[in-house]
């Protein structure tokens, strides 16, 4: 990807401030599962992953990933 240099400031701020999001691969299977099959309910969630995801959907909508609809 490439820009204009005179945007080169504005690009570079915008870099700079992103939170480097790592997610548990609990959470990425629970975010694929969400993805694949929503609109989901978190008894349906836990059926496909077999374990409770209660940690995980915390997470997921501390970091605003989901949202309850």
């Amino acid at each position: 990807m490439c820009t204009r240099s005179e945007y080169a400031d504005y690009i570079t701020k915008l870099f700079t401030h992103r939170r480097k999001a790592k997610l548990s691969s609990q959470a990425l299977e629970t975010l694929a599962v969400i993805a694949y099959k929503q609109p989901v309910t978190k008894p349906d969630i836990e059926e496909i992953r077999g374990v409770n995801t209660v940690g995980v959907l915390k997470t997921l909508l501390d970091r605003n990933m989901i949202k309850i609809m």
